[in-house]
């Protein structure tokens, strides 16, 4: 009979180590490569949109979509009571802020409320990994309107595709403005549909309204549009340097939890669009917010080491910093002056009066 060979506990316990040792060194490369991974599919996303807003413009006399210019065709079916034709058009927003949907257009469901649920998962970040809330809850400054209580309806009875996150992409509203005193009259009809004169709102004038009393979302502080600037394509310069989405969540309670309105019309920015980081109060990227004081930021900044995935109006795309991320020149049209910032880091960069490159 032959001796049979058996490993003794020192060598049991020296493969041990070894496994120990292998998985330690494997395991962050792992994580990076997730990171990384999660990183370029946001751009990827991200990028698909822009690419849409660009032939969107073509087709637009050179202004892109957003809340002064596709959001004013969807504020005047909602003022003249036409609210069936949001789930004729894939193109057409699901709120007056909702740049999205016209860039990705037939790739999106005809109805409203589905068409608001895919931009919710189908078209969501990888790295939003936080359950969603609904109804802008522990926000006391986000009233829903029916349009909410319909998704909120759908959802709970009808949705039964991916699981849904808040949305997972701000644009700076700071480029959907208008410089100046400028107006966009669109009665009986005019380049974006409708049928009423609507004013646009104005940077600096804290309490500026459309004509018809309905407000489009300010920018709080930082600097002032330039007079002449417009949301189009051809007013757009430095392209390469503006952001034209981030990864970010818009709505955060205080609890931490991410949440979303849903309605046709939100006030300043709805579930779509932000006053940028340079604006400490911002719920999105600040913290100093009233509502989550911070929480929001590694929702917001969630891609690895706190950093957002941004693209860029010229299709390309770039991982910022935090402190990266609130340099005035990303996030405000070229020739905007800058006013103030809480950040000192922005103020250590700016003077009051300096010209935003």
């Amino acid at each position: 009979m032959r001796d049979r060979k058996a490993f003794t506990l020192i060598e049991l316990l020296v493969v041990v180590a070894v496994i120990a040792i292998l998985i330690s060194i494997l395991l962050p490369a792992l994580g990076k490569a997730r990171c990384a991974a999660r990183a370029i599919q946001a751009a990827n996303i991200q990028r698909q949109m822009a690419i849409g807003a660009a032939s969107y413009g073509v087709e637009n006399k050179q202004f892109f979509p957003g809340v002064n210019t596709s959001g004013l065709t969807a504020l005047g079916h909602i003022i003249a009571g036409n609210l069936d034709r949001f789930d004729e058009n894939p193109g057409l927003p699901v709120q007056t802020l909702d740049w999205m949907s016209p860039a990705l257009g037939d790739e999106l469901p005809d109805e409203r409320n589905a068409r608001f649920a895919t931009l919710m998962s189908v078209f969501a970040d990888p790295a939003q990994k936080w359950p969603v809330t609904f109804l802008g809850s522990g926000n006391g400054n986000v009233q829903p309107d029916q349009g909410a209580a319909d998704l909120a309806m759908y959802l709970e009875n009808e949705w039964y595709g991916e699981p849904l996150s808040a949305v997972s992409f701000l644009q700076p509203a700071n480029f959907q403005l208008y410089g100046g005193d400028s107006i966009v009259d669109i009665q009986g009809g005019g380049p974006f549909g409708g049928g009423t004169v609507l004013g646009v709102r104005r940077l600096g004038q804290d309490n500026a309204s459309g004509i018809d009393g309905h407000e489009y979302g300010s920018t709080t502080g930082t600097a002032v549009i330039p007079e002449g600037y417009a949301p189009r394509y051809d007013k757009l310069r430095n392209q390469s340097e503006k952001i034209y989405s981030a990864t970010g969540t818009r709505f955060v309670t205080d609890s931490g939890i991410p949440s979303t309105n849903g309605g046709w019309q939100v006030d300043i920015y709805g579930d779509f669009c932000s006053s940028g980081p340079t604006f400490r109060g911002s719920n999105a990227y600040g913290d100093m917010h009233a509502s989550s004081m911070g929480l929001n930021l590694p929702i917001s900044y969630r891609h690895c080491n706190m950093r957002m995935v941004a693209a860029f109006w010229d299709g390309s795309s770039q991982q910022l910093s935090m402190t990266e991320s609130r340099d005035p020149k990303y996030t405000w049209p070229t020739a905007s002056r800058f006013t103030a910032s809480e950040w000192e880091e922005v103020q250590a960069g700016y003077e009051p009066g300096d010209r935003i490159p």
